[in-house]
């Protein structure tokens, strides 16, 4: 029997579940943890506290399924959208990871709508403005308010991005994730040069976009060792959070509609 490791990482606690390659659920533990409010719209966290939670989580799935760890041939990430972590050449991060909830750039957020009408916004991202919320915005503050933070960044991460590193060691993001962040595409799946240049972002600080469910690579071999994995471990890149979780109901058809209570609360409907 083969099975697959799952990481859901929330706003506010992660869950780990391992599945039989039938997809019968065999273990499931959640770690949580608190964010951290240095200011007012301010809402961050340590990268490690996420690590160091998926450790946790890993563990006791592990310990309480018996499963072999040979046995355990992929891992995959859901995660939080929106939240994103500086990360400088080595890969360490600069800085804590920026929440979703957290709304800081209002000002650059207003600086951007005065370029990009909502119209322009909705057609090319599919977000209906962009807010303080958005991670285009937050760059952008971080640009502006703390420069050499920016110039030493060699690649913002969203969450999952951040973690497929840390497990694989390659900068990769997919195209669930990076629709709300404000700087992506939906019609070309690719960076809106635009409102980058605009920006005066360099399109290098992000990672290669691979489609969900793309095999990624092999896990490291410090990594295997330190979650008690087998080194032939596969990752993949996942979705985001919430898009999982529409497909996950069946909400995988035009004419369906469902409805997510969490942290948000967030209404998704299927169309063509």
């Amino acid at each position: 029997m083969r099975y697959l490791l799952t990481l859901d990482v929330g706003t506010t606690a992660v869950k780990v579940g391992l599945f039989s390659e039938k997809l019968d659920l065999v273990s499931f533990a959640i770690q949580e943890y608190s964010l951290l409010t240095p200011k007012l719209d301010h809402v961050e966290l340590k990268p490690e506290t996420y690590w160091e939670n998926i450790k946790k989580a890993i563990g006791k799935v592990l310990f309480e399924s018996k499963v072999v760890a040979s046995q355990i041939v992929s891992i995959t990430c859901t995660t939080q959208g929106e939240t994103f972590v500086p990360v400088g050449l080595d890969g360490k991060n600069l800085s804590s990871a920026i929440v979703w909830l957290d709304s800081r750039a209002k000002s650059e957020a207003e600086d951007i709508s005065k370029k990009f009408d909502k119209q322009t916004v909705y057609s090319t991202t599919g977000l209906p403005e962009i807010n303080g919320y958005c991670p285009i915005a937050k760059i952008l503050w971080i640009k502006n308010n703390f420069p050499a933070l920016y110039v030493a960044t060699h690649k913002f991460l969203l969450l999952e991005d951040y973690l497929i590193y840390r497990l694989s060691g390659r900068y990769v993001t997919n195209p669930s994730l990076m629709c709300s962040t404000g700087y992506f595409n939906i019609n070309t799946d690719k960076l809106w040069g635009d409102m980058l240049e605009f920006c005066c972002i360099s399109p290098d600080k992000f990672p290669e976009i691979l489609r969900s469910g793309s095999v990624v690579g092999e896990i490291l071999p410090e990594i295997a060792s330190e979650f008690n994995l087998s080194p032939k471990t596969i990752i993949t890149t996942g979705a985001m959070d919430q898009v999982a979780s529409a497909i996950g109901s069946g909400n995988i058809s035009e004419g369906t509609v469902t409805e997510t209570t969490g942290t948000a609360q967030v209404v998704a409907a299927s169309y063509e």
